[in-house]
């Protein structure tokens, strides 16, 4: 494991190493009960990679169907955290099941897609 600390998208090379990472992650892992982290998870979605977070609101508002995306954390505690990992991880049926399925349920969120929805509710 390598902490990167915090890549600044605006910068070239760290804006590289951002999508190399989530380009070849296996999971993506925000284990803080507040959101801030949503456009990330949207990406690494678009990624085929399956996401391990606490359901917030504003994530289950999106996705209702969100328990197909990941595996979702119920507590901060370390053993339950490395349990779900191990989970997912050491499933690769499940682990394909749900990187299908992040990846299918951003698809209609590409900003091509969001500006025309937008303009017709604007019509």
């Amino acid at each position: 494991i390598k902490f990167y600390g915090y890549l600044d998208k605006e910068i070239k090379k760290e804006f590289n190493t951002y999508i190399d990472l989530i380009k070849n992650a296996k999971l993506f892992i925000n284990p803080t009960k507040k959101g801030g982290t949503f456009i990330t998870t949207l990406e690494v979605m678009s990624y085929y990679t399956p996401i391990m977070i606490f359901p917030y609101d504003e994530f289950k508002e999106v996705f209702p169907d969100y328990e197909t995306l990941g595996i979702f954390l119920e507590s901060e505690n370390e053993e339950n955290i490395a349990k779900k990992m191990e989970l997912i991880l050491k499933n690769n049926d499940l682990w394909i099941e749900k990187s299908k399925n992040c990846r299918k349920a951003v698809e209609g969120l590409a900003w091509d897609n969001f500006t025309e929805r937008l303009l017709d509710l604007l019509k």
